[in-house]
């Protein structure tokens, strides 16, 4: 017997394949959340639907397809056509990074990944502090080159309201990648770099001038940590510029230029 074309599947909706839409869809959103020979495992405990590991890629891979095939159709309709957007946030912070994740061909590649959500500020007259809670968190995920991914997250970016919410703030590490990020989407951004990263830049201009390991650095690190942590970053900032002085060879002080410049676009 071969294949057949029957119009009722169109009239039905029925995908093409040996399982229903509902399957389908269990299949893909299990895959693409768990190793395929779990989401096997998963399909027929919940489903009582055996498909086997390679059927359960294929049918995956194939819908991922079908997804950044969409995907592209609505980056170029908003280059064209502009923002389309009906959400209005009040507030939205958005959080950038790269993570490294091993394929099962043992290759390593970077997935690039940027997590909106809302957030509003109360006081807790309990803890006696005011309180940040973030909800409403969606995420966006590409294994792509840095610029591939800043025009691909236009669809999020867009679905969430970006470009009408009043205040946006970016909390990231600081990285040459994530600041385009930011200057592609919203050059406006608060940028906040996360304190652990603020201190390896202060650590790395620390080395720079008093060099690695030595007990002078030990102590001006500690001294810059705790301003860090309990003053105004412009504060540090001005600090460090003053220790980019003359006696500093011409690398070195290229190094500090490109950390402040860094650090400038964060505490703006």
């Amino acid at each position: 017997m071969g294949q057949r074309f029957f119009p009722l599947d169109e009239v039905l909706g029925l995908l093409p394949g040996r399982y229903t839409p509902q399957v389908q869809e269990a299949i893909t959103r299990l895959g693409s959340r768990l190793s395929y020979g779990e989401a096997q495992e998963e399909l027929v405990l919940l489903w009582k639907v055996a498909v086997s590991e390679s059927g359960t890629r294929q049918v995956t891979l194939r819908h991922g397809q079908v997804a950044n095939t969409l995907i592209e159709e609505k980056v170029a309709q908003l280059e064209t056509d502009g923002m389309t957007a009906t959400a209005q946030p009040e507030q939205i912070v958005i959080c950038t990074d790269g993570a490294m994740v091993q394929l099962t061909n043992g290759e390593w590649r970077e997935v690039k990944t940027v997590a909106f959500g809302e957030f509003d500020s109360r006081w807790d007259a309990k803890q006696k502090k005011v309180i940040t809670q973030t909800a409403q968190i969606s995420y966006f995920s590409r294994v792509a080159t840095a610029e591939a991914f800043s025009r691909e997250a236009l669809v999020e970016w867009d679905r969430r309201g970006g470009d009408k919410a009043r205040t946006v703030v970016a909390v990231q590490d600081g990285a040459i990648w994530i600041q385009s990020f930011l200057d592609y989407h919203c050059p406006r951004a608060i940028r906040v770099i996360d304190f652990a990263h603020a201190q390896a830049y202060v650590a790395t201009v620390g080395r720079t001038i008093y060099g690695s390991d030595t007990d002078t650095f030990s102590q001006w690190y500690a001294r810059m940590s705790r301003q860090l942590g309990h003053q105004p970053p412009q504060r540090t900032l001005a600090e460090l510029r003053f220790c980019n002085g003359s006696t500093l060879t011409i690398p070195r002080r290229r190094a500090l230029n490109w950390l402040f410049a860094i650090w400038r676009n964060d505490c703006r």
